[in-house]
């Protein structure tokens, strides 16, 4: 066993000196990475986001889901000590790729922990984001909007609990919400704003809208 996973090791080390010009070849030193135990595969965690990324902008979502859940554990239980916001984003898009490949297990797991961790309002909003795509996935989408609602009222934009969509909208306009210094008809352009909480309130009306 030792001795295979020195060789798997060596074979990684070498593909990791090559540079990277198509995925095939990062898949393949990722095929190598995978099979060695989590503490000796810290050198080739940048590998593993790319592969996760290539993998979540190809949809293959199950496959960035493993690259995901290796990366949590190539991590020591003081990254969230060490870097508290980078360690949130890892679990945030483990826990969002669960709902899309399905995984329900893992999707609640990672809910809990993010839970226990989200202090500040922005993370919270988050997490209520995270809960509305799991609810939409399963066709709960009068829990979706009621969520909706819980992670708007923490953003300090209040709509009436079970609402309708022409009352949702109907309460967006009457509020004249503003994000940045656009208003509702303006907001398509939000989506390339630099600030992550405006793209955030973005995506939380057009999926209680939707």
């Amino acid at each position: 066993k030792q001795q295979a996973e020195n060789i798997n090791f060596s074979i990684a080390g070498l593909l990791g000196k090559i540079p990277i010009k198509d995925t095939t070849q990062l898949y393949e030193l990722l095929s190598f990475v995978l099979k060695l135990p989590p503490a000796r595969a810290v050198d080739f965690i940048p590998y593993l986001h790319d592969g996760a990324n290539l993998a979540l902008r190809e949809a293959a979502f199950q496959t960035a889901l493993t690259y995901l859940f290796y990366l949590i554990e190539c991590h020591s239980p003081e990254y969230w000590d060490k870097d508290p916001e980078a360690c949130f984003d890892l679990f945030y898009i483990s826990c969002e790729t669960a709902i899309w490949a399905l995984e329900d297990t893992k999707y609640r797991q990672l809910l809990e922990v993010l839970q226990k961790k989200a202090h500040n309002t922005y993370n919270i909003a988050r997490l209520y984001y995270l809960q509305m795509q799991y609810a939409n996935k399963h066709a709960n989408y009068n829990e979706a909007i009621t969520l909706g609602c819980k992670a708007l009222a923490g953003m300090h934009i209040h709509i009436p609990t079970d609402p309708t969509n022409l009352q949702i909208i109907v309460a967006l306009v009457k509020l004249n919400i503003k994000v940045g210094n656009k208003r509702i008809k303006d907001i398509e352009k939000i989506r390339t704003a630099s600030a992550p909480a405006d793209v955030l309130l973005l995506k939380i009306i057009e999926t209680m809208v939707s």
